[in-house]
């Protein structure tokens, strides 16, 4: 228009030159946000670092390893690691409900030991699930772009028998000594819980 009006050209050049530009600056902008997802750029440090102190805040995992991460949108991660969960501390779990149930069971040991094994191992699954499920939804809570999140139960001793580990009595000693902190932690936590949910009146 400028041009016309004033039958100069060097308007439209200056047009040109301005479209090019602001075009070459956008490119620039959009190279800037998303380079770290068309090359896949991992996730920043102190976000990992963070998602690890939550993991191993937990008591039911003993280790963190193998850890990846990968932005997949401006505000979406994925997240994958290897955990060591603690067995002790799950056992501690089940614990009041199977020692019950193996002391009833006693006198029939030779039929009812296997269903009852098979039970217990099915309950030390859900019990890790429970665990990843929990964890995951704390992640979230603070990583809300946390839509992938990928725990892999991966123990340290994964190609050996714990039971065959602990036949020496120093580490049986160090297994049951675990085992009785997490009995006990878990029971103040217990009557903790029923002492909020049941509360006594006051004696006048």
């Amino acid at each position: 228009m400028l041009s016309h009006a004033y039958s100069n050209p060097i308007f439209d050049g200056i047009a040109g030159v301005g479209i090019s530009g602001l075009l070459g600056l956008m490119g620039l902008a959009l190279v800037r946000v998303n380079h770290r997802f068309l090359l896949g750029q991992a996730v920043d440090k102190e976000i990992t670092d963070d998602i690890e102190k939550i993991l191993l805040s937990r008591r039911s995992i003993d280790a963190i390893g193998s850890v990846q991460s990968q932005w997949i949108s401006s505000d979406t991660f994925s997240y994958k690691a290897e955990v060591d969960f603690d067995g002790t501390y799950l056992a501690a779990k089940l614990m009041p409900i199977y020692q019950q149930e193996f002391l009833e069971v006693r006198d029939t040991m030779d039929s009812e030991l296997q269903v009852l094994l098979a039970f217990y191992a099915e309950d030390v699954m859900r019990a890790v699930e429970r665990e990843v499920r929990h964890v995951e939804a704390k992640i979230r809570t603070k990583y809300p772009g946390a839509e992938f999140i990928e725990l892999e139960p991966m123990s340290v001793d994964a190609d050996r028998v714990a039971i065959y580990d602990n036949v020496e009595t120093d580490l049986k000693n160090t297994e049951t000594a675990a085992l009785n902190r997490y009995l006990s932690s878990l029971k103040k936590e217990r009557d903790a819980n029923q002492d909020s949910t049941n509360p006594q009146e006051t004696k006048t």
